[in-house]
């Protein structure tokens, strides 16, 4: 049995080193228990007392025997026999338990006597692990009495939690955390040297516990990774990088703390007592709240008593406590039934009423400070969760009077950010300039500079979003400078990274990928892995705006590969993020079936974390993948869901977009006047939130209505309207995109020129974003235009480079609206046989990507094509189809076309009754 080595040094322990020695002096030692959490360094002050001189002068004999691994009595009493050097008789296989228990009698009598035979101390180490394994048993108790009637023994034992085992009169010393000096000197002991600041914020944070002080600091001397970076680790992932490398409690800040947590010992009940505490972390008063949250919660102060019994919480100046990091641990890593995850929903709701009371009863009088600070905190833990947290609670807060600026900053700044999540973004800017005054007011500057940072860059965030670009490049660049004066390089990072938004939404998508390269590589150099995975989400949104798919689907992969193997609740938000961008990666390429797989799974993920805003833009996804396919019920369903839940939510930027997408649907439908009203309401909530972006988008869509209604005036003003809005806030894709749809108004109109024109600024203006998508649309209305200027060679040109832009792209729909084109030019060019080859790998691309709208052209061509070629039944069979694609897609302008088509053919074949039967039905449907 291996006596384990005296501690060099042990720092912050003299008290009670000199409390169990002087007591193990006395001629009578009382038993003694060295109780407390898990890594307080029970083992240790055991170890120093095991060497200590005067305890060596009284005892003859010393025994330091490790209770770990020990998990029944019998065991028990060999491990001490064979610590004894005992001589033991040895079981034989197949004896009968009679004889086994004879056998084991004679153990125990023969540790007993020895033990009686002189002076003894007897440590016993870990106790726990048999108290645990055994429940505590009547036939353990026993043992333990037996052992403490020796007289000349002096008994120790080391056992987590903060009451003796057993009936025992213990003398029990509860070892807790050492003071910060005291930390600080474990740290030099290890280290050999002063902490530097980031040592110094983490000392703090490991509230104490020298284990985790102790690996830390062995952390740091080893010098494999900078304090920086550990601290940076620390803030994202949590507990479990407090780890020397080996598995073990010794080893593992985390596995120490899980024994206590995780222990049969700790019921569900006291696991939502743990949560509960967790999210509090200045404690709760045993008073007034918490005889309230007692009557709401079953046991709870009854819980909250026997867990403080477990050592996991400490009741200290009338508060329950619990240490940060095992508040940490809990929130990371504690799993409940989703029963008691729904209740703790619930009672979040209760905790709520509870601070609102206080609030308004101004519980604190004169000193509201602590009381704000809990509604603060309660916030924060809502909106980091996921929730939904209402203004009320915090409006309420910011009633009760308070001098303290730093506190009135704090208190608009999250009130700031209910408002940005429920997009009451006016509300939201007034929030955080007002947070932003309070910063700035005395000397609070010298105070909290990153905080001060952190309002900043949440100002230039909402300035983005109500497009106050200016504004918010100031805003992110103080917030960019001060972080970088703090060396902050997680503010750093997410400065760089709100500048990659800025840009994007700027059209500067070279200085977008720039800023978001940098917030990248910051992120990698402090090993944040949440950072990188928001980066590699960012990056993936831009290369899809960019055009580049392949880079797109490659950074959202990898960024939704981090997120899975941080595998933590917190982070299942990015996850859904990732997949939502990915499913628009993959309606972009048209690979339609993948995107809604996505979608579907990111709806799913949303559902578990009850985030509705995901859920409404999953639906929204949906819905315009629906609209692709020509599922228009379905897509009307899905858009109706998103409507409800943006409405539910007050999100007004997500009804707008609702009512655009079904405005856009109801014109696919051909209910013109149904498209007409949902796009003006959409246009009605993007100027109440003052949206140019949002603006313009419906009037363009207005433009389209217009079109398709010959009111082609209307049309040109109102996509003037929506090209003006574009210019004005300097959106380049927009201005290309008005202007393609203003050279086809002019195509329609009959001004050739004025096509040409506009048509070469779009493709002028795509070229210079590097658009493709943009590009190949604008040289297929070019071939278009050519067609009807009668310039064949042009038009087969403008569509064959449209056709190779699709297919760099991966395109399909681009590439079959080409070769229907090409395939009606060719027919213009009597080359019937280039043209039926081309209509038909036309409607097999159509097909691929279930486009029901572009099968029935498609077959319109192909039945126009057969009647040029005499294929009469050919013409018939197509046309039949034709007409009931259309009918299935409510397409009475394709019904009116194809019957018009089926009408001349009767009239070919001499069928005149059913030539007028189905020319009248023509006429009805036009």
């Amino acid at each position: 049995m291996l006596t384990p080595p005296e501690p060099d040094i042990v720092i912050g322990r003299d008290m009670e080193l000199k409390e169990i020695v002087d007591a193990l002096l006395n001629r009578s030692p009382p038993p003694i228990a060295i109780m407390g959490f898990g890594g307080m360094g029970k083992t240790t002050l055991a170890s120093k007392i095991f060497h200590n001189s005067k305890i060596k002068e009284k005892y003859n004999a010393r025994y330091f025997v490790s209770c770990e691994g020990v998990l029944n009595i019998d065991q028990f009493w060999t491990k001490l026999a064979i610590a004894f050097l005992l001589k033991l008789e040895l079981f034989s296989p197949g004896e009968d338990q009679l004889m086994e228990a004879r056998k084991m009698a004679q153990i125990q009598n023969q540790v007993v006597g020895f033990l009686k035979q002189g002076s003894t101390m007897l440590c016993l180490d870990n106790f726990e692990t048999l108290w645990e394994s055994t429940k505590g048993s009547d036939e353990l108790q026993e043992v333990l009495k037996r052992l403490n009637v020796i007289t000349p023994l002096g008994l120790i034992l080391t056992m987590r939690g903060t009451q003796g085992p057993g009936l025992i009169d213990w003398k029990i010393l509860t070892v807790v955390s050492v003071t910060l000096n005291d930390s600080i000197g474990i740290f030099r002991s290890v280290v050999k040297k002063d902490p530097d600041e980031n040592s110094m914020y983490l000392l703090k944070e490991l509230a104490g516990i020298p284990l985790a002080i102790h690996l830390f600091a062995a952390m740091v001397k080893d010098g494999h990774e900078g304090t920086e970076s550990i601290k940076n680790r620390w803030e994202t992932v949590g507990t479990s990088i407090i780890e020397r490398g080996e598995e073990g409690r010794l080893s593992q800040l985390d596995f120490s703390i899980h024994i206590s947590v995780d222990s049969h010992r700790i019921t569900p009940e006291q696991k939502v007592a743990l949560i509960i505490l967790a999210y509090l972390p200045t404690g709760l008063k045993d008073g007034t709240i918490l005889k309230s949250l007692d009557a709401l919660i079953p046991n709870f102060h009854n819980n909250l008593r026997k867990l403080q019994r477990q050592a996991l919480t400490s009741l200290s100046s009338g508060r329950f406590e619990m240490l940060p990091p095992i508040a940490r641990y809990c929130k990371e890593h504690l799993k409940i039934s989703k029963e008691l995850e729904n209740q703790l929903k619930e009672e979040s709701t209760n905790i709520r009423s509870i601070l609102m009371f206080g609030c308004q009863e101004n519980v604190y009088g004169e000193q509201p400070e602590f009381l704000i600070e809990a509604c603060i905190k309660y916030t924060r833990h809502l909106l980091d969760s996921g929730l939904q947290p209402d203004q009320g609670l915090i409006q309420a807060a910011l009633q009760l009077t308070s001098e303290n600026k730093l506190i009135k900053a704090k208190t608009w700044k999250i009130l700031g950010e209910i408002q940005y999540q429920q997009y009451q973004i006016d509300k939201a800017v007034s929030s955080f300039e007002e947070a932003i005054n309070n910063y700035e007011s005395g000397d609070i500057l010298n105070i909290d500079n990153s905080d001060y940072a952190s309002a900043c860059l949440w100002l230039g965030m909402v300035y983005i979003v109500v497009v106050k670009y200016s504004e918010s490049e100031k805003f992110s660049h103080k917030a960019l400078v001060i972080f970088q004066q703090e060396n902050n390089k997680i503010g750093e990072a997410s400065s760089f990274g709100q500048f990659g938004d800025l840009y994007y939404y700027m059209g500067r998508l070279e200085d977008a990928k720039e800023a978001l390269d940098k917030a990248l590589a910051l992120y990698n150099e402090i090993s944040n892995q949440p950072g990188q995975a928001i980066s590699l989400r960012r990056l993936g949104d831009l290369y899809m705006k960019m055009n580049k798919t392949e880079d797109a689907q490659e950074a959202l992969n990898r960024a939704l590969a981090l997120y899975e193997n941080m595998n933590i609740s917190t982070y299942q938000l990015g996850q859904a993020n990732s997949l939502l961008s990915l499913g628009d990666i993959y309606m972009r390429t048209d690979k339609l079936e993948d995107a809604q797989e996505a979608l579907k799974k990111a709806l799913s993920q949303y559902e578990k974390i009850s985030n509705q805003l995901g859920l409404a833009n999953s639906l929204w996804g949906l819905g315009n993948i629906y609209m692709k396919i020509d599922k228009f019920e379905d897509a009307k369903e899905a858009f109706d869901k998103a409507l409800a839940f943006y409405e539910e939510i007050s999100n007004q930027l997500g009804q707008a977009n609702s009512l655009q997408s079904l405005g856009d649907l109801y014109l696919r439908m051909h209910k013109l006047e149904d498209a007409l009203e949902a796009l003006n309401k959409a246009l009605a909530f993007y100027e109440e939130i003052t949206n140019q972006l949002g603006q313009a988008n419906c009037l363009k869509s207005l433009g389209d209505i217009y079109m398709r209604t010959d009111k082609l005036e209307d049309a040109q003003e109102v996509l003037n309207k929506a090209l003006a809005f574009y210019e004005e806030i300097s959106h380049q894709l927009g201005q290309a995109n008005s202007l393609r749809r203003l050279g086809d108004l002019y195509m329609r109109m009959d001004k050739l020129e004025d096509t040409q024109e506009t048509l070469n600024k779009a493709l002028v203006l795509y070229e210079q974003i590097s658009y493709q998508l943009g590009q190949a649309n604008t040289l297929k209305s070019f071939g278009d235009l050519y067609i009807r200027m009668n310039r064949p060679k042009d038009a087969q040109e403008a569509l064959n480079n449209a056709l190779t832009l699709y297919k760099e792209i991966t395109n399909l729909l681009g590439q079959a609206n080409s070769l229907r084109s090409l395939g009606d030019l060719y027919m213009k060019m009597d080359k019937l046989e280039d043209a039926q080859e081309t209509l038909d790998k036309a409607l097999a691309l159509y097909e691929d990507v279930s486009n029901l709208l572009g099968q029935a052209n498609s077959l319109q061509s192909l039945g126009d094509l057969y009647m040029r070629m005499d294929k009469l039944d050919d013409a018939q069979e197509a046309l039949n189809k034709v007409l009931a694609l259309y009918e299935d897609i409510s397409d009475q302008f394709g019904q009116a076309g194809s019957l018009q088509s089926l009408g001349y053919l009767y009239m070919r074949v001499n069928r005149p009754e059913d030539a007028q039967e189905a020319l009248n039905k023509s006429l009805a449907c036009e």
